[in-house]
């Protein structure tokens, strides 16, 4: 081979490691010990809670995020005064279409039999973008007042029952109705007045408790998707309108921007990758959504450490990760995160 031969070789392979830069960032530090949802179906509340703590340098309570998205009249964020927060809604104006559709695709978990109740508000999915403009519309609550395990939120919930048997004998005493003559505000999928009765004293009663700050910058979140679910990706990828490689591409300089600039990111994927799933659950479609909080080397392999929200627990995931687990956290190569990757979101 002559030599211009070799110095091409060299220049190719020279760019090629540039193209996939896997310098070693770590933000675990910044974001304390994993969080355990537990039977809670607020995965994605929990990724963004991460994602606006590290923003504003404080732990930030997960369930109020959850039931911020579930609850809050996303039409105040009009009133923001914020620059940020006005772009956004200009850019991103179906946001308000988006949020009616999960709310009334969710509508069934929200009637007087299973409103409080692990199948009712607490089983109610989201989006992580969606959560971190929504949580806007209110103060920053945080973790310490507002705990986000889920033995704290279903025993808030039987204080919740209880405080509103209180106060509606109350109003009957006075001849007064005022409870259950609240009105649904059409952007919300909690209609039966006995729900809409009891969902506002659950508002009042967490606010009461997150005794909420003004948040010390606007949250803005910059997300890069090919769909709602991972089905919808899957779908997408049939129909030929999303080339796989392509599109894990640029999720992937999405994470690594995000990485590189100070910044967690949330991702949106199959849990089923890392276990399997239980039984009579779907177990192909696992949406889950973690955080990848670093990112590093390991044996020649570039490697993105998932954290999830099951607390500290290894056991949970498949042989071949046990090694690869570190308190609950996984890393994990691009090729296997890659499988069935589909959004990523990060903090302006």
């Amino acid at each position: 081979m002559n030599v211009m031969g070799i110095l091409l070789i060299l220049a190719m392979a020279s760019t090629a490691y540039a193209g996939e830069n896997c310098s070693t960032v770590d933000y675990r530090k910044e974001l304390g010990p994993n969080r355990d949802q537990g039977e809670l179906s607020w995965c994605f509340a929990y990724t963004s809670a991460d994602l606006i703590s590290q923003r504003v340098k404080t732990r930030v309570s997960a369930t109020d995020i959850a039931s911020t998205f579930i609850l809050a009249d996303p039409y105040k964020l009009e009133e923001s005064t914020q620059p940020e927060v006005k772009n956004y809604l200009q850019e991103n104006p179906e946001i308000y279409t988006r949020l009616q559709g999960i709310r009334l695709a969710s509508a069934g978990k929200y009637d007087p039999e299973h409103i409080l109740r692990k199948e009712g508000l607490m089983d109610t999915g989201g989006q992580e973008d969606a959560a971190i403009i929504l949580a806007n519309t209110k103060g920053m609550c945080t973790e310490k007042n507002f705990p986000s395990t889920e033995s704290h939120q279903t025993k808030f919930f039987s204080q919740i029952t209880k405080l509103y048997k209180k106060r509606n004998e109350a109003h009957v005493k006075q001849n007064n109705c005022g409870l259950f003559q609240s009105q649904a505000d059409f952007t919300s999928a909690v209609v039966d007045p006995f729900s809409v009765a009891i969902t506002s004293v659950y508002e009042d009663e967490r606010d009461r408790r997150c005794q909420r700050k003004p948040w010390p910058v606007p949250l803005v979140p910059v997300m890069t998707k090919f769909g709602d679910s991972l089905e919808e990706y899957e779908t997408r990828i049939k129909k030929g309108e999303i080339n796989k490689d392509d599109g894990a591409k640029k999720l992937f300089a999405t994470i690594d921007h995000a990485l590189e600039n100070g910044r967690i990111a949330g991702i949106g994927y199959n849990a089923y990758s890392l276990m399997a799933p239980e039984e009579g659950e779907d177990n192909k479609h696992g949406d889950h959504s973690s955080v990848i909080a670093a990112r590093k080397m390991i044996a020649g392999k570039c490697q993105y450490l998932i954290r999830n929200t099951w607390g500290s627990d290894c056991s949970i995931y498949y042989a071949k990760f046990h090694k690869r687990c570190e308190k609950g956290n996984v890393w994990v190569t691009k090729e296997e995160l890659k499988e069935s990757l589909y959004s990523v979101v990060y903090m302006k």
